[in-house]
C-alpha cells in the first residue's frame, strides 16, 4: 500500500509512526478506507510506501460478537541501520575537560575506543 499524509497543507516527507499504526489497525477493520483500497487481508504486517522508503506495521484488531472493533496494539518494525558516521572535533581548550576518546573502525567492521 502506497500511503500520504499532508502535515501544514504540504505532504509529510516520512510516515509518522502514530499514522502508520493507525493506518495498520483500518487495514484490520473492514469497510475502512484502508482495508477496501488492499487487494486482500494483510494478515500479518503491513507494508507502507512512503517517499522515503516503507515501513512495515502491524495491529492486533478484533471483533466481538456485538460487532465492536477493539484495537489491542499495535508494532512498527525498523531496520538496523547506521544513523550516522562522523567526526566531532573539540577545541584544545575543552580538552582538559575530558581525556579524548576515538572511537575506530576495525578490520572486521567493529568499533574499538583509544585514549
Amino acid at each position: 500500500m502506497t500511503a500520504r499524509f499532508i502535515s501544514n497543507g504540504q505532504p509529510h516527507r516520512a510516515l509518522p509512526v502514530t499514522s502508520a499504526l493507525c493506518t495498520a489497525v483500518a487495514a484490520r477493520i473492514s469497510g475502512t478506507v484502508v482495508a477496501e483500497a488492499l487487494q486482500a487481508d494483510p494478515g500479518g504486517s503491513l507494508r507502507v510506501g512512503m517517499p522515503s522508503g516503507i515501513l512495515t506495521v502491524g495491529a492486533d484488531v478484533t471483533r466481538d460478537s456485538t460487532g465492536a472493533w477493539t484495537a489491542h496494539g499495535g508494532a512498527f518494525y525498523r531496520t538496523a541501520r547506521r544513523l550516522f558516521d562522523g567526526r566531532i572535533y573539540v577545541p584544545h581548550s575543552d580538552r582538559s575537560m575530558a581525556a579524548p576518546i576515538a572511537r575506530r573502525r576495525s578490520e572486521s567492521g567493529q568499533f574499538r575506543t583509544t585514549r
